[in-house]
C-alpha cells in the first residue's frame, strides 16, 4: 500500500497534460510495466468512470487503489494524486493574488498573457473533449446545450439533465421530433459539491458549473481572477479541477481552499470506492443508462464549448473600447501553436506571458 501511495504521489507531482495524459501514464504503469492490472480490467475502469460525475483521472486512480487494497487503497491513491497539485496551487495562488496589491504595467501584462495561455489550453481541451461526442445522432444535444449554457450559464446543470431525459424520451417515442427552444465555507463546499456531481468525463467539464457559481450567481470573484485561477490549474500537475482550490482560496483563504476541494473531490472517493465496483458488475451494459448518457454526454461537450466562448469574450474585453484585437491575435497564435505543435501545457501558458510582456514593453498593449 505504501508503494501505491508513493506512485500516485509522484504522478500527482509530475503528471502534467490533463486527464488524458494522466490516464495514459496509469495505463503504462499498471498494465504494461507492473502488469498488476489486466488490459480488460483497466478498460472497464475507464468505461465505468466515464459514466460517473467528477474528475475522470482521479476517479480511475481511486478505483485502481480500491481494486488492489480496498477502501484504504482507494483513499490513498486519490489523496496521493490530489495533494501535490493542491499544495502547488495554494502557493501559486498566494503569490499571484498577493502580488496584485503592488500593481505594475509589466506585472499586469504578465497576468494577461498567462490568462490567455490558460484560456488557450481550456479551448483546446474543450475541443478535444467535445469532438468525439458529436455525431449526426448527438448534434442536437450538443448544440442546444452549448447555446443555452452560453445564454444562461447558471442553469447549465438543468440543461444537461434535460438532454439526458430527452434522449430517453426520444428512444421511447421515436416518432417525436425535438426542436431547440467563513460564512462562505458551507456555500463554497455545496457549490463545489454540486459542480462535481454534474461534471462528466474531464476536468474541463467543471468549468461551466464553477463559472456559473463563482461569477454569475454569487459574484465571489471577478472574470479576470477566475481566468487566473484556471491558468494556475493548468500550470500545476494532477487533476485540472484543483483550480477550484485557488478560487476557494480567493474567497475564504486556506479554509476556503480546503472546503472547495472537499466539495470537489468527495463524490469521486464515494463513487470510486462504493459505487463503481457494483456498477461495473451489474449496470454498465444497461440499455437505459446507455440511452440516457447518449444525450447527456454530448450536452456536456456543448456546455463546455458555450462556457469557453463566454470566457474568451470576457478575456478579450477592453473596457469601453470593445474587444482588444491584440489579445485576440495572441490567443489565435497560442491556439494555433497548441493545435499544430501540441507542446507541453506550461509552454503555452508561459508563451502567453512572454507575448503579453513583450507587447507591453513595445507599447502595443497596456
Amino acid at each position: 500500500m505504501e508503494e501505491l501511495f508513493r506512485y500516485f504521489l509522484r504522478l500527482g507531482a509530475t503528471g502534467f497534460g490533463g486527464p488524458i495524459a494522466l490516464i495514459g501514464l496509469m495505463e503504462k504503469h499498471f498494465v504494461r510495466k507492473t502488469k498488476s492490472i489486466t488490459d480488460v480490467d483497466f478498460q472497464r475502469y475507464v468505461a465505468s468512470a466515464k459514466l460517473f460525475p467528477g474528475p475522470l483521472a482521479t476517479l480511475i486512480a481511486v478505483r485502481i487503489g480500491h481494486a488492489s487494497h480496498g477502501w484504504k487503497g482507494g483513499m490513498l491513491a486519490g489523496i496521493g494524486l490530489i495533494l501535490p497539485a493542491f499544495l502547488m496551487i495554494i502557493a501559486l495562488s498566494e503569490f499571484f493574488f498577493q502580488s496584485r496589491t503592488t500593481p505594475s504595467v509589466i506585472w499586469s501584462a504578465l497576468i494577461t498573457g498567462l490568462n490567455l495561455g490558460g484560456l488557450t489550453l481550456s479551448a483546446m481541451a474543450a475541443f478535444r473533449f467535445a469532438r468525439p461526442l458529436v455525431s449526426p445522432n448527438t448534434a442536437f444535444y450538443f448544440l442546444i446545450s452549448g447555446i443555452l449554457t452560453y445564454l444562461h450559464p447558471s442553469h447549465e446543470i438543468y440543461f444537461l439533465i434535460g438532454c439526458g431525459i430527452l434522449s430517453l424520451l426520444h428512444h421511447r417515442f421515436k416518432h417525436l421530433v425535438f426542436e431547440g427552444a467563513s460564512t462562505f465555507l458551507i456555500p463554497l463546499f455545496l457549490e463545489s459539491l454540486k459542480a462535481s456531481l454534474f461534471t462528466f468525463g474531464s476536468g474541463i467539464a467543471i468549468v461551466p458549473a464553477l463559472k456559473a457559481a463563482y461569477l454569475d450567481q454569487h459574484h465571489w470573484v471577478t472574470n479576470n481572477d477566475f481566468l487566473t485561477s484556471l491558468s494556475l490549474g493548468q500550470m500545476t500537475p494532477g487533476p485540472l479541477v484543483i483550480f477550484n482550490a485557488s478560487l476557494g482560496h480567493q474567497v475564504a483563504g486556506i479554509s476556503g481552499a480546503i472546503f472547495a476541494s472537499l466539495g470537489t473531490f468527495l463524490p469521486t472517493f464515494v463513487f470510486g470506492i462504493l459505487l463503481m465496483p457494483v456498477f461495473e458488475r451489474k449496470l454498465l451494459q444497461a440499455p437505459l443508462l446507455k440511452t440516457f448518457f447518449a444525450g447527456m454526454l454530448p450536452a456536456v461537450g456543448g456546455a463546455i464549448i458555450g462556457s469557453v466562448i463566454r470566457l474568451c469574450l470576457y478575456a478579450f474585453e477592453n473596457g469601453d473600447a470593445g474587444f482588444d484585437s491584440i489579445r485576440i491575435l495572441m490567443f489565435i497564435f497560442l491556439l494555433a501553436l497548441g493545435l499544430i505543435k501540441d507542446p507541453h501545457s506550461l509552454i503555452i501558458i508561459l508563451s502567453g506571458g512572454v507575448l503579453a510582456v513583450g507587447a507591453s514593453l513595445a507599447g502595443i498593449i497596456q
